[in-house]
């Protein structure tokens, strides 16, 4: 949905319509401001699997059919993120464990590794205005193990 800053009806944001599916992510948009970069999961009846691809939702659009959908590396996680230029969006995935950020390009070629991480994950990050910088927030998960047996009582 989208509200007028100066009040009014709010409306339903009509390129965010996915059938079979749903959006998911964090509220972020493009440096012109007119795409929203989502994490689309969309279920097929048929075959009674889902799959992950990124939306691209036109606010100002009209019509279901103006989302722009790319396809992501395996794994993507949210956030995803306009690049300050607007030539790519950017998100975490995780392979083998560890979480880097890929930049993928919108006009369709080859993408690119942000970051080069070997242990962790990614909470969320954050480019600069001038695109300079990138600001990452890591998550260290610890994970314990432990193995819990009912043993007969002892006879002493």
């Amino acid at each position: 949905m989208k509200i007028p800053i100066d009040g009014g009806a709010a409306e339903l944001l009509k390129a965010g319509a996915i059938a079979n599916g749903y959006l998911i992510g964090a509220l972020n948009f493009s440096p012109d401001g007119r795409w929203m970069p989502e994490l689309a999961s969309i279920s097929n009846a048929t075959t009674q699997t889902s799959s992950r691809t990124i939306a691209l939702v036109d606010v100002n659009a009209d019509s279901a059919a103006s989302a722009k959908y790319l396809e992501p590396r395996a794994n993507i996680t949210i956030p995803i993120a306009f690049t300050p230029d607007g030539k790519a969006v950017a998100y975490s995935t995780v392979e083998n464990g560890v979480g880097n950020i890929w930049a993928q390009l919108l006009d369709g070629s080859p993408g690119r590794w942000l970051t080069s991480f070997t242990s962790d994950r990614i909470a969320t990050f954050q480019f600069s205005p001038d695109g300079k910088s990138l600001a990452v927030s890591r998550v260290h998960i610890i994970s314990d193990v432990v193995l819990l047996r009912d043993t007969p009582p002892s006879s002493k």
